[in-house]
């Protein structure tokens, strides 16, 4: 049988463990993906965090921050194309219809909040964007961390 004396000092070694060992870890934050669905909403984050904004085409331009802003595009874009011909999707299998995906990674640097454009005039072969289907927009609130 415990005693109150031995409960306690059980207890106490417990949660001073528990508090240790979470203090002590430090997990980065999983980087958040961007995409179409994302358009036209606010997103919060906290500096130092890492976003992928992935566009499905390959006619995306992504419109640079400001210098000073929240936010930091890191280099260029990852771009995973879908080549055309038989084994691709239906809509792919034609040269000019710009199948695949553009991956930019972001950094937030400071506090602040900041839009993320990206604009096309072709979606696909011969074809004008137009309306929402040429632009896209995000905005992205960088709090403390």
């Amino acid at each position: 049988m415990l005693t109150s004396k031995k409960s306690i000092v059980i207890l106490t070694t417990m949660l001073t463990f528990l508090f240790s060992a979470s203090s002590t870890s430090s997990f980065a934050a999983a980087p958040r993906q961007l995409n179409e669905n994302s358009a036209n909403k606010l997103y919060a984050v906290k500096v130092g965090s890492t976003l992928h904004l992935v566009l499905h085409s390959m006619f995306w331009t992504l419109n640079a921050p400001a210098a000073g802003s929240a936010i930091k595009v890191m280099g260029d874009p990852v771009s995973s194309p879908i080549m055309p011909g038989p084994d691709a999707p239906a809509n792919c299998r034609l040269p000019g219809m710009g199948c695949g995906t553009l991956d930019w990674t972001i950094k937030a640097v400071r506090v602040g909040t900041v839009s993320l454009i990206a604009t096309r005039t072709s979606c696909g072969e011969a074809l004008q964007c137009t309306g929402t289907n040429g632009r896209f927009s995000v905005r992205v609130r960088v709090n403390k961390g």
